[in-house]
């Protein structure tokens, strides 16, 4: 009978997952520091704030939701009555 498990899964690895800094986050997103640091969630790491894979593909989603909104508001559809961001599904 073969293993379905990949080599080393379910191992407890001493290698930390990749963290990212905020200009690696804003270089995916295109969103300022200021915005992402706002609206972005963040992990509190020995090296201070950093950014998880994560959270890194939340940037961008939150990046494209502004976007989107940002169109439509200057399309006329949002008029000014939607608030927040909407989630990308």
């Amino acid at each position: 009978m073969t293993s379905l498990k990949a080599p080393g899964a379910g191992v407890f690895s001493s290698r930390p997952a990749r963290l990212y800094t905020i200009k690696e986050v804003g270089e995916a997103c295109g969103l300022p520091a200021g915005a992402i640091m706002q609206l972005v969630p963040r992990t509190w790491t020995q090296e201070g704030w950093m950014y998880t894979g994560e959270q890194l593909a939340d940037s961008v989603r939150i990046a494209a939701n502004l976007r989107r909104e940002r169109v439509a508001a200057a399309d006329g559809g949002a008029c000014g009555e939607t608030a927040g961001v909407r989630p990308v599904r």
